[in-house]
């Protein structure tokens, strides 16, 4: 399956929904403010998007993201659990394998 930046339908993309920004400013609860539509991955509802060449994974459980970068180097979100790194790696490795 090939990757395309689904825009999400609730705020078609752009991250932020005008007419809610007494709401946390605006920014769109579907996606997180991402402008990406939201996939199912083992039961978990994640957002993936590409920005720069980059990947990134979020679980919709958690703030926190996994970022890949064109040579497979892995990062992370600041403040994310140190004893989740390793597991959180291998997750956005399978959840981009599946894409």
């Amino acid at each position: 399956m090939k990757f395309d930046h689904p825009d999400c339908d609730r705020c078609d993309g752009t991250g932020h929904i005008p007419k809610f920004s007494h709401i946390r400013n605006g920014r769109c609860y579907e996606c997180n403010g991402t402008g990406v539509d939201k996939w199912t991955f083992e039961n978990e509802t994640v957002a993936v998007w590409k920005a720069r060449g980059d990947w990134f994974i979020q679980s919709k459980k958690s703030n926190h993201w996994v970022k890949l970068d064109p040579d497979n180097k892995i990062s992370w979100s600041e403040g994310f659990p140190e004893d989740k790194k390793i597991a959180g790696a291998e997750w956005a490795k399978a959840i981009l394998a599946k894409i």
